[in-house]
């Protein structure tokens, strides 16, 4: 307030909002000390009651006490209920994204006072991962007797399948032969001699093969 000869000529005031409530967060899904593979649904609670929100953010460490974290998800858009994030552990194409073993999950909520609250969630991860697959012939000649192997590495027991496809159609054709096998962790290989279930020759021409593994 400013004053002249004894009177009021102006006033001004500043409103100040003290928030010292953090805000909500919470992982619902997974639950700890489970084991989980490929894509990963991340559900929970990150919001802040005061209408405050700023941000939140899942991470992934190794361990129980990790040195230092990944970032899987962050947003600005609060989720009072439901899913934060999905975490790929691995894809179909071979990689392996996340190696096996025990991992932290960290969800990490800000609002815009500064006040912040985390959680976090053990668990482990178990992908069935088969790699380093080779075919020893490039070609075979089934009036020869000829065949190739099909060799690949598997760290879990499995059932297996081998399903061969004309190339035209990829793997999305009709399987010709089908071979199935249940195999150990480790090297493992099928034989397939050019021709179908019944033991017919193809036709001359370019095939792919796919490998199908479940426990």
């Amino acid at each position: 307030t400013a004053m002249k000869d004894g009177q009021e000529v102006t006033r001004s005031s500043v409103l100040t909002v003290l928030d010292v409530t953090p805000p909500t967060s919470a992982i619902t899904s997974p639950p700890a000390a489970v084991e989980v593979a490929s894509s990963v649904p991340v559900l929970g609670n990150a919001f802040d009651p005061d209408g405050r929100f700023s941000q939140y953010r899942v991470d992934f460490g190794i361990g129980a006490t990790p040195l230092n974290y990944n970032t899987i998800q962050t947003s600005f858009t609060q989720v009072p209920s439901g899913l934060l994030a999905t975490w790929a552990t691995n894809d179909t194409s071979g990689n392996e994204l996340v190696s096996n073993g025990g991992y932290q999950l960290r969800l990490g909520v800000t609002d815009t006072a500064g006040n912040t609250a985390t959680v976090t969630q053990q668990l482990s991860v178990d992908n069935l991962l088969i790699g380093d697959v080779t075919a020893s012939e490039a070609s075979i000649d089934t009036s020869a007797d000829e065949d190739t192997l099909i060799q690949y590495l598997i760290n879990k027991p499995a059932n297996v399948t081998l399903t061969i496809h004309a190339e035209g159609p990829g793997a999305g054709g009709p399987a010709l032969p089908t071979i199935a096998a249940n195999v150990a962790p480790g090297s493992n290989s099928f034989v397939w001699d050019g021709r179908d279930d019944q033991g017919d020759a193809l036709p001359d021409e370019a095939y792919v093969y796919v490998l199908h593994a479940n426990n």
